[in-house]
């Protein structure tokens, strides 16, 4: 409501994370007119496992009380206005964090798993009758991240189970499962997440759409150019060397992760995905620098934020990367 004024200066943060936002702290309080800060302290009677500040920073984690700043005086657009840089990985839905622990056969395993909303309220003992704890024997591969469930309303008996990994008293690694109740709250949560994330253009849908647009003409006027007979080429009067025929380029092999660079639009989401992945060429269009530079699933990721669809992940290189069978599945849809 304050935002709505347009002259009034608003910061949002959580106390866990005042020290990084000094700097907006300060034009705040130069600002000449009113300044409304809104801080979550992170004290709660109900995570009493749960220090203070960890409680607060969890909170900006999850998408629950995420951080921005708007100052009027810094311009007159949004893009000036507005910043949600103080949030971690604000260009996705939820952080995504490397979660390592001690496998069934004594080995070290890492899974990268999307910290929710559904993360956060967890640790908040008002919550635990939407929780359930699974029995190890019943561990399957129907147990999956929560963040991989939220992209898709259940209806009927579900085939995928929604489950978080959890510490209990002994540290020993639990999976609990979540009830459809906080998953709707969870994705209520993320869409929200997700208006700010335009305000702040990140995904913002003009964008998208102009550069679908762009796109869709592009590849009318080529269809249009190759569809039209090339102009006879003079025939010179002396005989000429006979013309060598060019080798046909080498199809790309399925199997391996490749970008059609000269369709690319440049529209910046694999390189926010992983930059070291991806990069741009000279001509400011993408390309894939080393496919090991990070996981299967930041290629299909990767491929299904592609606006033009020029990604093709191939085939994974890492054969114990973890939801493999389900990656598979969708990147099918880009070979």
């Amino acid at each position: 409501m304050a935002i709505g004024l347009n002259d009034v200066f608003v910061l949002q943060s959580s106390a866990s994370h005042l020290p990084r936002a000094a700097e907006a702290i300060g034009r705040a309080m130069q600002y000449r007119g009113p300044a409304l800060f809104s801080v979550f302290s992170g004290a709660n009677a109900h995570t009493p496992d749960l220090p203070p500040y960890l409680n607060a920073a969890a909170a900006m984690e999850s998408r629950a009380f995420p951080a921005f700043a708007y100052d009027p005086s810094a311009g007159s657009d949004w893009a000036s206005r507005f910043t949600l840089e103080p949030n971690p990985q604000p260009d996705r839905d939820w952080p995504v964090h490397g979660l390592a622990y001690e496998g069934a056969d004594h080995q070290r395993v890492i899974e990268d798993l999307g910290f929710t909303l559904l993360d956060y309220v967890a640790c908040d003992d008002r919550f635990a009758e939407h929780f359930a704890k699974v029995p190890r024997a019943s561990w399957s591969s129907t147990l999956v991240p929560v963040s991989e469930c939220l992209d898709a309303e259940t209806r009927g008996v579900p085939d995928k189970l929604p489950s978080l990994p959890m510490i209990d008293a002994e540290s020993r690694l639990q999976k609990v499962i979540v009830d459809e109740r906080l998953l709707r709250e969870a994705r209520r949560v993320r869409d929200l997440w997700r208006s700010l994330q335009e305000l702040g253009g990140i995904r913002n849908s003009h964008v998208a759409k102009a550069l679908n647009r762009a796109a869709a003409e592009a590849q009318a006027a080529a269809a249009k150019a190759k569809a039209e007979p090339a102009a006879a080429a003079p025939v010179a009067a002396t005989s000429a060397a006979p013309a060598v025929a060019a080798e046909p380029e080498k199809a790309p092999s399925p199997d391996e992760p490749y970008i059609e660079t000269a369709r690319c639009s440049s529209c910046n989401e694999c390189i926010q995905l992983n930059g070291k992945m991806f990069a741009y060429d000279g001509n400011q269009q993408a390309r894939i620098v080393d496919p090991m530079a990070g996981t299967y699933r930041q290629l299909v990721e990767a491929a299904e934020r592609c606006q033009v669809a020029v990604i093709h992940p191939g085939k994974p290189k890492n054969p114990s990367e973890p939801g493999l069978e389900e990656l598979l599945q969708r990147a099918e849809a880009f070979q």
